[in-house]
């Protein structure tokens, strides 16, 4: 056997140490992949988009400081939260606790109306001011909607980073990912593709909020010398549905259904997960008597509760799908304070910038109510609130007042999803929307109303995602329900 020459040996190992050195110092161990940025105004590209953290600039280099003493800013939106189930406005007392304390120490508001039944497009009327139809949003297909929120809009978050708010946002649900232009003016936004989940199995809140706290912890010592804005989707009563028996068990009574059972117990999840965030936030020192605090729905959930409002939401525009809780909490705002009058799900943004003191949004229909979260005045003079929405082929819109609900299907007679009544119902006098009542004046108005919302969007281009959802946003799309079969 020939010995190899000790020579070459020793010039062969000390090639490959000087070539690891070399690697070692360009890619460090632990060397973090560069974070996608873009300007808050372009249309993001899906391809680029890292799996778990998005980054953007949402406010100009030169970002100003916060106002003075400006309180941080949580912003949950629970996803098919009916309200009348939550025990602050009814509910049974052990389904929402840590919700009933929260309207304890706040404010609460009676009759808010959601813009829509369905998560994008009253999303969008949350956090713009505007109804989705303004941006034609609402997409009138069979198919799952790929249309997205424009750059131009402009986003609660986006107004918070140009006032000097840090900005973060999470969310369980895919409808409002960064390709669906949900992520506009956020420093740091995590898609539900952060977590993933199985066909049957959705993200869990309290996962949704151990992701909030890391992002939280995860700011750089710029970011955190800032006041912080955190806005987070949880989703845990939203179809599929699948508690644990001991969760279950709380909830079962003589004569509540299986499908109100399950419900209820995934409340009580989401209010678990709320707790666990207000406890997180208090043991990261976190500032929490300088928190402003918002809790508001999209959207409601039929529950077949009464029957005639079916199971789900999204072609519905009776009250379990579209009357929507909405709290406030925080620094100068009264407690135990319950807000009546009417209110829209376009008024939040107006109100949350007017309780920071920041410039209103100009031209749009929502209301700042900031006034009476703080205990200035008895209620809101709405006199009217709209809701529209194309789910799955669906086009139904309805308007309300304090005494009466109006509500049309624009879809044709004897279509497969004509599931809407045409007609006006007493609020007062029949809550369950059981008999129709004559009011043509109210028909006429919602007509006018929607034709307005839809001329507005019709002048521009839809503005759809980039490509068809990956196969993990797609995969929770269809357990979500959001892709429907073909007939």
């Amino acid at each position: 056997m020939v010995q190899p020459d000790r020579r070459q040996v020793a010039l062969v190992v000390t090639a490959l140490l000087f070539v690891g050195a070399v690697f070692y110092v360009a890619f460090p161990k632990g060397a973090s992949r560069p974070s996608v940025r873009e300007g808050p105004k372009s249309a993001p590209s899906s391809a680029a988009r890292p799996p778990e953290v998005l980054r953007h600039d949402a406010a100009p280099v030169a970002r100003p400081e916060a106002p003075s003493g400006a309180p941080n800013v949580v912003f949950v939106m629970g996803c098919t939260v009916r309200r009348d189930q939550l025990t602050p406005y009814g509910g049974p007392a052990n389904t929402t606790p840590f919700l009933a304390e929260f309207a304890a120490q706040g404010v609460r508001f009676e009759d808010a109306i959601a813009t829509s039944s369905w998560t994008r497009e009253a999303s969008v009327g949350l956090l713009t001011g505007h109804h989705a139809a303004t941006f034609d949003v609402p997409e009138p297909a069979r198919g799952p909607s790929r249309r997205r929120l424009p750059a131009e809009a402009t986003t609660l978050a986006e107004s918070l980073a140009s006032a000097g708010w840090t900005t973060l946002g999470i969310t369980g649900n895919p409808n409002l990912n960064h390709e669906f232009g949900m992520g506009q003016g956020f420093d740091h936004y995590r898609d539900s593709v952060a977590r993933g989940f199985a066909l049957r199995n959705k993200i869990d809140g309290e996962e949704v909020v151990e992701s909030a706290i890391e992002m939280l912890r995860g700011r750089t010592p710029e970011e955190a010398a800032r006041p912080f804005y955190l806005q987070v989707t949880l989703i845990d009563p939203h179809t599929p549905r699948a508690p644990l028996d001991a969760e279950l068990e709380p909830f079962r009574a003589p004569g509540v259904p299986a499908l109100v059972v399950e419900y209820r117990a995934l409340l009580h999840r989401l209010d678990r997960a709320l707790a666990r965030l207000q406890s997180e936030l208090a043991d990261a020192d976190l500032d929490p008597e300088n928190t402003l605090w918002v809790f508001v729905a999209d959207h409601g959930e039929g529950l077949s509760m009464p029957a005639h409002h079916r199971g789900g939401h999204g072609k519905s525009m009776y009250g379990s799908t579209v009357q929507i809780p909405w709290m406030v909490r925080g620094p100068g705002v009264p407690a135990g304070r319950t807000i009546p009058g009417l209110a829209s799900g376009v008024d939040v943004t107006p109100t949350v910038l007017g309780l920071l003191g920041l410039p209103a949004l100009t031209g749009v229909p929502g209301q700042d109510w900031s006034a009476l979260v703080r205990g200035r005045g008895r209620r809101t003079t709405r006199k009217v609130a709209f809701a529209l929405s194309m789910f799955h082929n669906a086009n139904v819109a309805s308007v309300w007042t304090a005494q009466r609900q109006c509500q049309r299907n624009y879809l044709p007679l004897g279509t497969d999803d004509y599931e809407v009544q045409d007609g006006c119902f007493d609020r007062q006098a029949d809550p369950g929307f059981l008999t129709p009542v004559l009011d043509e004046a109210g028909v006429a108005r919602l007509d006018r109303w929607r034709d307005l919302r839809l001329s507005e969007g019709a002048g521009r281009a839809p503005v759809q995602s980039e490509q068809a959802p990956d196969s993990q946003v797609q995969r929770q799309l269809e357990a979500l329900g959001y892709v429907e079969p073909d007939p």
